[in-house]
């Protein structure tokens, strides 16, 4: 609880922040902050890099992809523990996701870099 004298402090600082406002405004330096707008244009240099990577990540997936489809594919695969065919087909599922993401981003960010 604040007592008299505290809450004319806070009212005092209050005024004074509300003349330096005021004041900067009036210079032309309204320091108010932006709102978020999305990034168009140019792409940043993590972006570029980003970009560049994309191709290879993809290729990678699609291959990781192709040879758990051709193990599963193989009838000897679930002669062994179970666990093994379980475990291919949760990580396809993870890749297909993986995919999904990468193909989505590329997309994005070719449709930036123009």
């Amino acid at each position: 609880m604040q007592t008299g004298r505290e809450a004319a402090r806070e009212r005092e600082r209050e005024t004074e922040r509300e003349r330096a406002r005021e004041s900067r405004r009036r210079a032309g330096k309204d320091i108010t902050p932006q709102p978020d707008r999305p990034r168009g244009g140019k792409l940043g240099f993590n972006e570029k890099r980003e970009l560049d990577a994309l191709p290879e990540r993809i290729a990678a997936l699609e291959a990781e992809e192709a040879a758990i489809q051709l193990r599963l594919c193989d009838p000897a695969i679930y002669r062994e523990p179970p666990q093994e065919a379980t475990r291919l087909g949760a990580r396809l599922d993870e890749i297909a996701a993986e995919l999904d993401a990468a193909m989505r981003r590329w997309e994005e960010l070719e449709s930036r870099a123009g």
